[in-house]
């Protein structure tokens, strides 16, 4: 009765065959099926769900380069992860526009890994041309004390994976 209930399965179809197998040969025949079932059991784990993209505000505008066509700024960025897991970042791509108008936009492929619900800070470097930049400092130099209304846009790469993480935030900052 047992020998014909296995026999169901492709392992039991090769055990209950017929043919003479030593008893070390059906051990080796079950451990390297058990691995081969655990092996791919755990390439699934990694087709989980797709990670939540972090939490993006602007922390702050530095001019690093000023030219007759464009300018150069240093935004720092601060970051919240909302997963309960460590999110390793590489490649960003983003625009920002202040006060309703665009403003900058820039790439970065440097890495940066999260913590589980931890922050991060990074610095990213973005060109403005004279024009955007002219309008923005007539505000900045204006001295209302007002904030500045930005939104940024824009998406992560996630290491290892072939995914993007698309985010935007709308906010103020105090220059």
């Amino acid at each position: 009765m047992g020998d014909k209930m296995f026999s169901r399965f492709p392992l039991g179809k090769i055990l209950y065959s017929g043919r003479q197998y030593s008893e070390f040969q059906r051990m080796k025949l079950i451990h390297i099926s058990l691995l081969v079932l655990v092996l791919g059991l755990t390439a699934c784990v990694g087709l989980g769900k797709r990670p939540e993209p972090p939490l993006v505000s602007l922390d702050g505008i530095e001019l690093t380069r000023l030219g007759w066509t464009e300018q150069a700024f240093t935004l720092t960025l601060n970051l919240k992860n909302p997963n309960n897991y460590r999110l390793p970042l590489r490649g960003l791509s983003y625009t920002l526009n202040l006060n309703g108008q665009p403003f900058a936009k820039g790439i970065s492929t440097d890495a940066v890994t999260i913590a589980a619900g931890g922050t991060s800070q990074i610095r990213v470097k973005v060109v403005s041309n004279l024009l955007a930049a002219y309008g923005q400092a007539k505000t900045w130099l204006g001295g209302s004390g007002a904030p500045l209304k930005y939104s940024i846009k824009g998406s992560f790469g996630v290491l290892h994976k072939s995914i993007k993480l698309p985010f935007r935030r709308v906010g103020e900052i105090s220059l």
